[in-house]
């Protein structure tokens, strides 16, 4: 199963992670969502996501990846 437009945290430099991140959420419009990935359950970006008004969902899929379903309330 594909996640066409998926931001995947996982291939980024961790120093890195957090501001790609954060730019891509910030373009999410109120109502929309997107996916994306990371190799860890990602809590460091907790404080980003509820400070742009996110609730998210984070489905483990295997020991290295972690599916995260972000929606901007």
């Amino acid at each position: 199963m594909g996640y066409p437009g998926a931001l995947d945290l996982r291939v980024i430099e961790p120093d890195l992670a957090e501001l790609l991140f954060e730019a891509r959420a910030s373009s999410v419009e109120r109502g929309e969502s997107f996916w994306f990935l990371d190799d860890h359950d990602p809590v460091e970006l907790i404080p980003v996501m509820e400070k742009l008004g996110f609730t998210v969902q984070s489905f483990v899929y295997s020991a290295t990846e972690f599916r995260v379903f972000a929606g901007r309330l």
